[in-house]
């Protein structure tokens, strides 16, 4: 599942996304039960202050959900998670700036994704309908039969 965020005023952009932020940093979310920390392509404890100062200025951002259906059994689901938003970067042909949490209180464990509406040369993000709709998930099934191997019938 996948949104685009747009932002009308800047108290209203900062709000939704610090709202939403707190949302996916809930307690008892983790697979030990354990406060949530968000991610990024570097660290296993982003600043996501300072990602939503980066994003005040942006008319929109991205937020989508990974949820692979095999998730409990995958190794490391930050791992997993940062070689697929590299595979988007390859396939967007820009660096992103994102921040994501896993959650494990569902049946099915799966991560949340925030993406900055910017490109690495500072324009507007753009990420075409069909990308957003198939392209992630693609990849994302793609990474699973890496981990895993092939679906059985």
């Amino acid at each position: 599942m996948t949104r685009i965020v747009r932002h009308q005023g800047s108290k209203f952009r900062s709000a939704q996304l610090s709202k939403h932020v707190a949302y996916l940093k809930c307690e008892g979310v983790t697979r030990d039960g354990a406060d949530a920390r968000m991610f990024d392509a570097l660290s296993d404890d982003a600043d996501t202050r300072a990602f939503a100062e980066r994003c005040e200025d942006d008319l929109h951002h991205f937020r989508f959900t990974v949820s692979p259906e095999d998730a409990a059994e995958m190794a490391d689901l930050r791992a997993f998670t940062r070689e697929l938003m590299a595979d988007a970067e390859g396939d967007l042909g820009t660096k992103l700036d994102w921040v994501a949490v896993d959650h494990w209180n569902t049946d099915n464990p799966h991560i949340h994704v925030l993406v900055r509406g910017r490109a690495d040369d500072g324009a507007e993000l753009v990420i075409s309908r069909d990308y957003i709709k198939q392209g992630f998930r693609d990849r994302a099934a793609e990474r699973v039969t890496l981990e895993l191997g092939p679906r059985s019938e």
